[in-house]
């Protein structure tokens, strides 16, 4: 599954982005210069690429789901502002469906 989540990763983002496993199932991406907008039909987009994706364990077709979150830097924020922020979003994310925004310091 991972395989199958890291190429929908590269076919969808640019060289600039970076994604990485941050969890078990969780992954965290950078996305610089990138508008909260534009961010938003990205994960739009992988989220669907990831529902339409053909995974198999055992023979035995497996659905991926995903909840993306983001957080965007504001003025004088550190790095870890912005990370604390997207872990509450990725919190709020509770549904496959959702996508979550969480601006608030």
């Amino acid at each position: 599954m991972l395989k199958t989540l890291a190429q929908v990763f590269l076919s969808q983002t640019r060289e600039a982005n970076f994604v990485a496993r941050y969890g078990g199932e969780e992954f965290m991406g950078v996305f610089p210069e990138t508008y909260l907008g534009k961010a938003l039909g990205l994960a739009d987009k992988i989220r669907e690429k990831i529902a339409q994706s053909k995974f198999h364990y055992e023979a035995i077709a497996v659905s991926i789901s995903t909840s993306p979150s983001f957080a965007t830097f504001q003025h004088d924020d550190t790095i870890a502002d912005v990370f604390k922020r997207a872990v509450q979003a990725l919190y709020k994310a509770n549904r496959p469906v959702e996508i979550a925004v969480y601006q608030g310091k």
